[in-house]
């Protein structure tokens, strides 16, 4: 059991990591040719996602162009759910020790 919670956790960590790859590379193409000195590279556009997709939203960085802000809620509105997978996860691993112990 702590096997597949162990697969599912690395799995999730795996998802997260690449849709923040893909989210960082998408908003680099759609606003570096309109912020070219706000998104100026990749490595920078992987910290808007970060914190985008985590739901801090600092403001120091923000999308300017319609389709910059529908990427931008698309990343806050997949962030939202991937942590809602997370914390399942984690929920089902606690009931599944809770019923272990008591159990004994």
């Amino acid at each position: 059991m702590l096997l597949l919670t162990k697969r599912r956790i690395t799995n999730y960590i795996f998802n997260f990591f690449i849709a923040i790859l893909i989210s960082s590379i998408l908003m680099y193409l759609v606003e570096n040719p309109a912020q070219p000195q706000v998104f100026t590279s990749i490595p920078k556009c992987f910290y808007f996602s970060i914190i985008t997709f985590t739901s801090v939203g600092y403001g120091d960085i923000s999308p300017v162009t319609d389709l910059g802000k529908v990427l931008a809620s698309i990343i806050v509105i997949l962030g939202v759910g991937l942590h809602g997978l997370f914390i399942g996860v984690i929920g089902v691993a606690l009931m599944n020790a809770f019923k272990k112990i008591i159990s004994i």
